[in-house]
């Protein structure tokens, strides 16, 4: 588990961390900022909706940056956040498995190496050359296989994050009515069923 922290770096990981709980509560982050704790003025319907649309996307993406899918199932798009996290879960997977494959061939590589280090005859030092070669072979394509899961793990949190800033809140569903007046003055009722 050491390998997955290290290029990420475990000080990077407290801060995102750290910026998801920020994001999270508004009164520590005003508390923490040296501001008193406010409450904002009346506004517009509109605005205020659109600021909370707003507030929720940055929110959304701080969560996504921590844990993969956080920032959807905040929206309320628990099958999006779902998929970003099995996606992220999967790559993971894929990361550690091609890593401890790596590792079993590198051990493999340097018992031959010792094998041919020992050796006495010329028919024991061909054999763990050719054994030593076909282990260091395997590594690389280990190797190879496991950057690509990096890239893979890449991806799905950038696509995660990229998404939670961009999507918006999912609609309740159900039956939604409303009443209202036409443009001529006449009373009007709309109903809208699903989302």
């Amino acid at each position: 588990m050491r390998f997955l922290l290290r290029p990420l770096g475990v000080r990077f990981a407290v801060a995102l961390f750290m910026a998801g709980l920020l994001a999270s509560s508004p009164f520590l982050s005003s508390v923490l900022a040296g501001a008193e704790p406010t409450t904002a003025p009346r506004q517009e319907r509109s605005s205020r909706v659109e600021t909370r649309s707003r507030r929720l996307q940055w929110s959304a993406a701080l969560h996504s940056m921590v844990v993969p899918g956080w920032g959807q199932h905040l929206e309320g798009r628990h099958g999006d956040g779902w998929g970003y996290s099995l996606l992220a879960a999967g790559a993971g997977a894929f990361l550690v498995a091609t890593e401890s494959a790596r590792s079993a061939a590198v051990d493999e590589y340097e018992a031959a190496r010792r094998r041919y280090r020992a050796a006495l005859t010329q028919e024991e030092m061909d054999t763990a050359r050719r054994l030593m070669t076909h282990y260091l072979e395997q590594a690389d394509d280990k190797k190879k296989l496991r950057d690509y899961g990096w890239v893979a793990l890449a991806g799905v949190w950038t696509f995660n994050v990229v998404d939670a800033a961009l999507g918006r809140p999912a609609a309740r569903a159900g039956i939604h009515a409303g009443v209202g007046r036409l443009g001529d003055g006449s009373p009007a009722v709309a109903l809208r069923v699903g989302r």
